[in-house]
């Protein structure tokens, strides 16, 4: 694996501020999911699959958020270097 794709997957995420509002939408959606499954699902092991489910797609949904967050800003750092050396 190359250190940039390791980077990518382990390294410090940074998040925007749109980033930070995004995450916040994605884990009410999924609270609420979670508390209607709650909710009308009986106790169950399909009902505690389906809740770590719902708990698994919030941490996807998070990582794309911060990844692509990371690219944008990397993507405009390297851009506003470019500039500078043609200035």
């Amino acid at each position: 694996m190359k250190k940039d794709d390791l980077m990518e997957r382990f390294g410090d995420g940074m998040i925007t501020a749109l980033g930070n509002i995004k995450c916040k939408i994605v884990r009410q959606v999924a609270r609420e999911m979670a508390g209607a499954i709650n909710k009308v699902c009986p106790e169950s092991r399909e009902k505690s699959f389906a809740i770590t489910k719902v708990e698994e797609a919030l941490m996807w949904a998070d990582t794309a958020i911060v990844r692509m967050s990371n690219r944008q800003h990397e993507g405009q750092e390297n851009k506003n270097q470019e500039d500078k050396k043609n200035d």
